[in-house]
Formats: C-alpha cells, structure tokens, sequence
C-alpha cells in the first residue's frame, strides 16, 4: 500500500525523514537509492529506532529515493514525516492495508529539468500567442486516454490520493486517504468534547459511557481503552500502562450494573423481594459496584533478539528486535525493482510540475501549470500496478505473520493482579484480592529461538536470513511441532470484609379470614470476615490432527484460508485441571477440590465438536449428582462467532 507523499528535490537538499508508530506497532524500512532509469544503486536499512530518531540525507543529482517500510502488525497506523532544508514538516499516515508500503519518493533528477528550463525559456521568445498555438496543438494531437479498467482521477482529486485509491482498486481494499482521517480525527475531536446528548441514555452501559465521555477531554491522553461488555452489564477503563526495564503495569476501573447482595435479597420474603430491591436500588447511582485493578507483567532480560536463547512476557516491545530482524528479512527477500522502475517513468512526468511534495499538487493544478496529465496518470497506474505486487510478493514470503501473534501469546508471562471491590452496602461486602498468575505454552517464541541456534550449530555456513525464516517455519509447520502444550498456574488471596446490613420494610399478605395486612419484616444480614485461599492448575495438550479429521475440515471450507487460531479449533484437544479452595471463617462455605479430564474431538471445520468430560470432586454436590464424586459427561457442541450451544 502506497501512502508516502511524492516529492521533488534538487541535488544539495537535505531532507530529515522520520516514521512514528501507535498501537504497540513493530516497524522497520529501508532507503532504496535508484538512478533515473529505476536501477538500484545503493540502499541504507533501517531499525525502527533509527526511523523514529530521525535521519538526514544530503540529496543527489540523478536519484530517486524510495523509503519502504514493513510493519507488525500489518494494519497498524505510521506517520512518516519529511522536512526539506529545515522546514516545515510534510507528514502523511497509513493505517490498514498490506506491507510493505512505500512511505514516501523523492525525485532528484536534474537533467530532466535543465531540459524543462531551456524549453521554458524557447517558449517564453515565442510570445504568449505561439505558446497558446503549441499548446492547441498539443492538445488536439494528444493520444486518447488509454483504456483500462482502473478508475480515473477526479479532477480536484491530489495525486497521492488518486494513487491510494488505485492500489486499492488493484487489490480490493478500501483505502482512506490523508485527507478523510483528518476530516475523522477532526468529527472525533468534536464528539469527544460533547458533554450533553438530546436524549438519556437508556442502559446502565450508555448511562456509564455518556458520563465517562465528560471527562475523556481531560483524561484522553492517559486513557488506553473503553470497553463494554457483551451484556452491558460493566464498562471499563484501562489506563495506558507504565513500561519500566524489568516490568509493566496496568491500572483498570470496571463499573458493574448493581444488583442488590443476593443474601440480602433471600432474607426478604419473596412475596415483597421485587418490589423491596428497586427499592434498594433507586438509592445506589450507577458507580455503586466499582472494582480497581492493579497488574504488574514481570519482564525480566527485557527486550532482546535472536542472539538470545530465551525471552519472557507477552508486551510487543519485549520482541522488537526479533520482529524487526524478521522485516528486514522480508524487506530483503522481495525485489522491489519494479516499483524503482515505476518510479524512474513518473518522476519524468513529474519533473515539469517544480520542486517540493508535487503528490499534494491535484489534477487541475497540473493543468494550470500547462502539463499534460495523461502520461502522470498512466505512469501512476503502472506504479499502483508494482505496489500491489510488492504486496502480493510480501504475503508469499513471509508466512510467519499470521503466527506470530500466537507466538508471543504463548510465551512465557508471570503477572500479579490486585483488585479491591469498593461497592455500595446494597450491593454487598468489600473486599480485596491478590492472583499471582503464571502460564506459556511450548510452541512460542522461545522454542523459535531453540531451534535457530539449533540450527545455527548444526549449519554455520546459512546465512542468518534463511536460518531465522527455517527457524520460524520448523516451529509453525514442521510435524516434529505438531503437538503443542499449554500450561495455567494461579493462586488468588481474597479477603472479605465483614458485611451488616439491615433494611426495614413492610408487606402485604392475607390472614386467616382473607383480608388484606401489613406485616413489618426486617432483613438483617451479618457476616464477619472471611478469607479464601484458591489454586487452579490447567493443562491443555492440542494434538496433531489426523488426516481424517483434516479432510472433513477442508471438504467443509473450514480449512481454507484459516488463521493460526483457528486452525487450532481443527486439533483434538486434551485438558486436565485441578482447583482447590480453603474456605476460612464462612460457615456457610466448605472448602472444595474439583479435578476434570476432558477430550475434545472436533467433526469437521464446520464448529462442530464431540466433548468427552470426567469430573471428580471431594464432596458430591460439587459434582451436581447426588451420592457420587465421579461424574461423565459427553455432549455435542455447535460453535461460531456469534453463537456457542451445547446439547
């Protein structure tokens, strides 16, 4: 995807380019140095670290400079900035769409525009009534436009825009230009400054929402997220984290709907219960059930490549390097001498229009300068056409991109969570709890890093490219991988405080002789301190499929085209989990120890699966059947994006 402005420079311009990223966007890109017939003459590659820096380059006569830039993931959104002889910055943005992407040309080619200034200067001794002749007659010798079946440019439409909305015609996408994500940054300036709607809010979600919305003006740049549950029951806000070398911490408030303490709601008599609770509830405001989480994600080592053996965490930027390494891979394996071509034949049709960013120049201004903007649009599709090629090629090469999410997902990660419930008495105790948690799964980015220096001991003559590709390629697709583990390990500390309630109130009922009295009840609930222990430990094995299974999954659509992840809901899976809870001062509770074997046998790549359960527990009603501790379960389970059933 192209969304790099084009520019015109003269040979002694410095020019400073810089590439910012958001959304935890893994980037790096390489200068490619061509000369005016599109024939690499020399390239520079650069770190992400280098891009975000800045650098500056003293531009040549003869040359065309083409920045390309590979991100992770792909869609993420850049910002590439380019400053000429120490001026005002020319920045564009690219979010969405297929990598690499050209982030910016400059066009230095002097001979061409020697060859403009004489002709101007021949034309300006003919008088304004010859150039009018010339330029009739170059108007009624023109060729026609060519046919093709790409769009033509709206005549106010810039250049950059028109080429953006080529690629996009050539590979399907829809493509939002500089100029509409200026327009939608500026509409969610506005909406994000609205404090009053025409009409209330009606779910306890939108009631929540629309109060936070007040405060986002002052708050938006320490704010990572909104978010609402599927229910609507709670909404969320998560701060953005604080990255330090040796971990990173999050801070999370989720407002629950609240709902009346349920011990309190069965000390009511049920006759009264429904009538009693609204009117509980009409005096708890919608931040009633509010909890605070507190979580630090251990990072030990920090960030590091692939001259290290082991990495931990799940934060992106822990794996920069070794994501950077892979791009720069890719960036390396793909021939981008079709574009330098593309380029050389549009920087001779450019070379008229004058110095500075001529891809902001439109159409019509192209004509006011007297230039023929039919070879301008020919020379753009044909660059469109190389661009979108370069994409395509970029898809083929690099097949770890799709699995490299569920690598760093699988990786090793040590978290430590606190929580405290500050809740209304209506909607029950207070209380605090601590979950230290820890899990990996085996296929990550460590055994990545095992098997490259694996490799690298068994064939020191392969180039470290070719071994990390291999490397990356063994893990994901070898069969030797084909089983994969996964194990969850945790411990929670809760303490409850203590709770005591009581609510008067009065209700109707009927006495011996059939009239209508009123009875004064009081619900008292009392309950001291209580203190839980719990443990959880879950292993989960995703098996190799059989050819069978494999066959009914591409015969059903389900294997073509998946994802990583999806193509895990095509393995059989086999889970064991063992939890334990130690109960300490609530009588009401008993401490409990449930252990459950399951195996899950998908039927074919339609969500179909057979899952086979046995569960025991230390005491029978844990289990849910009376008199044994040992229970079996088989069902028939029916999954999709929108719909999970089980019968």
């Amino acid at each position: 995807m192209a969304c790099g402005n084009l520019f015109n420079g003269k040979s002694g311009d410095t020019v400073d380019i810089s590439v910012t990223g958001t959304g935890g966007c893994t980037f790096t890109g390489v200068l490619e140095i061509a000369d005016c017939s599109g024939t690499e003459v020399d390239h520079v590659n650069l770190s992400q670290a280098e891009l975000e820096a800045g650098h500056t380059w003293t531009l040549q006569a003869d040359r065309i400079y083409t920045l390309f830039v590979s991100r992770f993931p792909g869609g993420c959104k850049i910002e590439t900035s380019f400053r000429f002889n120490g001026g005002a910055p020319v920045v564009d943005s690219c979010e969405g769409g297929t990598d690499p992407i050209t982030a910016g040309t400059i066009f230095v080619c002097t001979a061409q525009k020697r060859a403009l200034r004489m002709l101007k200067r021949r034309a300006a001794k003919l008088g304004a009534v010859a150039l009018l002749f010339v330029s009739l007659a170059a108007a009624l010798n023109a060729a026609p436009p060519p046919q093709t079946d790409l769009p033509r440019p709206n005549p106010g439409e810039k250049l950059t825009n028109y080429r953006d909305r080529l690629l996009g015609a050539i590979s399907g996408q829809e493509i939002v230009t500089a100029k509409t994500q200026q327009t939608a940054s500026q509409v969610g300036k506005e909406v994000a400054h609205k404090t009053t709607s025409t009409a209330a809010p009606e779910g306890f979600a939108d009631r929540v929402n629309e109060t936070i919305s007040d405060f986002l003006p002052l708050l938006q740049a320490n704010v990572s997220a909104v978010s609402t549950s599927e229910d609507k029951k709670s909404v969320t806000v998560k701060l953005n984290p604080l990255k330090l070398s040796y971990a990173e911490f999050g801070f999370s408030g989720t407002a629950t709907q609240p709902d009346v303490f349920a011990k309190v709601a069965d000390d009511i008599v049920a006759s009264a219960r429904d009538s009693e609770e609204k009117a509980l509830l009409s005096k708890v405001n919608d931040f009633g059930d509010l909890t605070y989480t507190l979580e630090a994600n251990a990072l030990p080592g920090g960030a590091g490549g692939w001259s290290r053996r082991m990495l931990f965490g799940r934060t992106t930027a822990t794996y920069q390097p070794f994501i950077e390494a892979l791009l720069k891979d890719e960036l390396g394996m793909l021939s981008k001498d079709a574009v330098n071509k593309a380029n050389a034949e549009l920087g001779k049709f450019l070379a008229p229009l004058g110095s500075g960013p001529v891809g902001d120049l439109t159409f019509e201004d192209v004509k006011a300068k007297h230039v023929d903007p039919e070879p301008i649009i020919e020379a753009l599709m044909d660059l469109a056409r190389a661009e979108a090629a370069l994409a395509k090629a970029a898809g083929v090469a690099s097949p770890w991109r799709p699995k490299l999410a569920s690598l760093i997902d699988n990786q090793p990660q040590l978290v430590l969570k606190v929580s405290r419930r500050e809740s209304d008495e209506v909607v029950g105790p207070r209380s605090t709890a601590y979950t230290l948690n820890y899990e990996f799964g085996s296929r990550n980015v460590n055994a990545v890093l095992r098997e490259f220096h694996r490799l690298e001991k068994e064939n020191p003559a392969m180039a470290d490219a070719d071994r990390r590709q291999q490397a990356i390629a063994n893990v994901t697709s070898d069969p030797r991988f084909g089983a994969e583990d996964r194990l969850v390990t945790s411990i929670t500390y809760k303490d409850v405080g203590a709770y005591h309630f009581v609510h008067p109130y009065t209700f109707t009922t009927v006495d011996s002789s059939g009239a209508d009295i009123q009875v004064a009840r009081t619900a008292n609930v009392n309950l001291a301190r209580s203190r839980e222990w719990r443990g959880k430990l879950v292993w989960t094995r995703l098996v190799r499929s059989s050819n069978a299974v494999l066959a009914a999954a591409k015969a059903t659509g389900g294997a073509e085209g998946a994802t990583d992840s999806s193509s895990k809901d095509q393995k059989p899976r086999l889970t064991a989990s063992l939890e334990a809870v130690s109960v300490r001062d609530d009588p009401t509770r008993q401490n409990q120890v449930i252990g459950r074997l399951s195996y899950v046998v998908p039927l074919g790549g339609n969500g179909l699966t057979l899952p086979l359960t046995l569960t025991w527990a230390n005491r029978p009603e844990f289990v849910g059947q009376n008199g044994t501790r040992l229970s079996a379960h088989v069902s028939v389970s029916f999954k999709s994006n929108a719909v999970d059933s089980g019968s």
